[in-house]
């Protein structure tokens, strides 16, 4: 019986570009080359508290995909001004910022 190679019976899957998007948890490298960033700056934003929520486990860290498109929605823009409208809050009873009455 003749057995494959290891490399084919186990791939890797971040050599394997389709795989990312089935996966439901990215590395920090995975995350960095969607948003095509550095691994430095995705390091920076989760140290800021800015981005996607995290996982960490064993010292590990993971962005489950679903916080990842959450996030993403919430980046998303109808126009410089004005955020989409399936992500926007309720203007009923708001203020503008650096509005005066």
């Amino acid at each position: 019986m003749h057995r494959a190679p290891y490399q084919t019976l186990y791939r890797n899957p971040s050599q394997d570009s389709s795989s990312t998007q089935n996966q439901r948890h990215l590395t920090q490298r995975e995350l960095a080359d969607r948003w095509n960033k550095s691994e430095a700056t995705i390091e920076r934003y989760r140290s800021d508290g800015v981005g996607p929520r995290f996982l960490k486990i064993g010292g590990a860290v993971r962005y489950r995909l679903e916080d990842i498109e959450a996030f993403e929605q919430e980046c998303l823009y109808d126009s410089p001004h004005s955020r989409c409208a399936s992500t926007r809050p309720s203007l009923a009873g708001a203020t503008l910022q650096g509005a005066t009455a």
